[in-house]
């Protein structure tokens, strides 16, 4: 219950979304192994408040000059992972 109210004091009909990153790295070390790594990256996402009442009431809708309300912010460091890559077998 209280999740849904601070929601809603919130969130409005558009949420805005970034990620960034640094340019992933990556190497082939050995046969069909691939390495991927991604040194540092960013998410976030962010929406324009809405002033709310206590009843849950909508007041108005977000000024245009609010400042955005963070909903989430995720930084990652030395982001890393690898596999196994196989090339398809062509049959003529």
């Amino acid at each position: 219950m209280c999740v849904c109210v601070c929601l809603r004091r919130v969130l409005d009909s558009q949420i805005n979304g970034t990620v960034s990153y640094t340019p992933p790295v990556i190497r082939v070390e050995r046969d069909e192994l691939l390495s991927v790594g991604i040194r540092h990256g960013l998410l976030l996402a962010t929406c324009r408040p809405i002033p709310v009442e206590a009843s849950g009431s909508v007041i108005g809708e977000g000024s245009v000059g609010s400042e955005p309300a963070t909903l989430f912010r995720a930084e990652f460091y030395q982001l890393a992972g690898s596999g196994r890559i196989r090339y398809p077998t062509v049959h003529l």
